[in-house]
């Protein structure tokens, strides 16, 4: 097996995180993690993975933490798509993430 990591800055606080991992020349486990800096801590606020044996997303910006699957089989063009995806919508997610934090109304969060 083999594990490739990299981080794509997209400012000083923000910043996406890849870990993509192959076996015989395929791609087996993919994680893309989009975190922002806030007050010295590293928040996820958007992340793809195949923890439960399937790709999905989690969008950490919107109320009660929502989960999309991903229907399309992982490959070595996937974690470039989803970062370009970050790429492009990464400062109306965080600004509903810290909008949501600021309200108390993240999931899992205590107010």
């Amino acid at each position: 097996m083999s594990l490739k990591e990299y981080v794509s800055r997209l400012s000083r606080e923000d910043f996406i995180y890849v870990m993509i991992e192959t076996a015989e020349g395929k791609t087996v486990n993919l994680t893309v993690v989009y975190f922002s800096e806030f007050d010295g801590f590293a928040e996820e606020i958007f992340r793809v993975d195949c923890a439960h044996g399937f790709l999905h997303k989690h969008l950490l910006f919107k109320p009660k933490e929502r989960i999309e699957i991903i229907e399309r089989e992982l490959s070595g063009e996937l974690d470039k798509e989803l970062v370009d995806e970050i790429k492009a919508n990464w400062k109306e997610m965080k600004k509903k993430y810290f909008l949501l934090k600021k309200r108390g109304e993240l999931s899992g969060q205590k107010s």
